[in-house]
């Protein structure tokens, strides 16, 4: 048994922050684009990479094999993970404390933050949260009958 170790490339014009953490690669090489700005205490993990001129902000935590676009801003505190690697599109931000669990394809800002619950009741919650604006609508027609 043999460990591979790959690297992590990063381009021109970059700025790493005091205690932030980028793996290496497992699978391939960690990217970091150019003039992408990382602030404290960040946790990059293994494979990721990160578009040009990408933003991101302390205590930000990036499970491995995510795909940041260019032009993206993450806020502090903002986790991305879920069961399959996430890939941003360009030009997408993420309010503070918000958590991406799926890819995003669209550009814009994105926040999120929910209470915690029992794991079980939070995924239910969660997809049913996300039509929460058309049942909201359909309620009012249904009551303006």
């Amino acid at each position: 048994h043999r460990d591979l170790h790959l690297s992590i490339r990063r381009q021109r014009q970059m700025c790493i922050r005091d205690r932030t953490c980028i793996d290496c690669g497992t699978i391939d090489d960690t990217l970091v684009g150019n003039g992408v700005k990382i602030d404290n205490q960040v946790q990059i993990g293994h494979n990721c990479k990160i578009g040009d001129n990408s933003i991101i902000c302390g205590q930000v935590g990036i499970v491995g094999s995510t795909v940041v676009g260019r032009n993206c801003i993450l806020a502090g505190g903002v986790g991305i993970g879920g069961g399959a690697p996430i890939e941003l599109c360009d030009g997408v931000v993420v309010s503070a404390k918000a958590t991406i669990t799926q890819s995003i394809d669209t550009p814009g800002i994105y926040s999120g933050v929910a209470p915690y619950m029992e794991h079980k009741k939070w995924m239910r919650n969660s997809v049913r949260y996300k039509e929460l604006d058309a049942l909201f609508k359909r309620v009012r027609r249904l009551e303006e009958k």
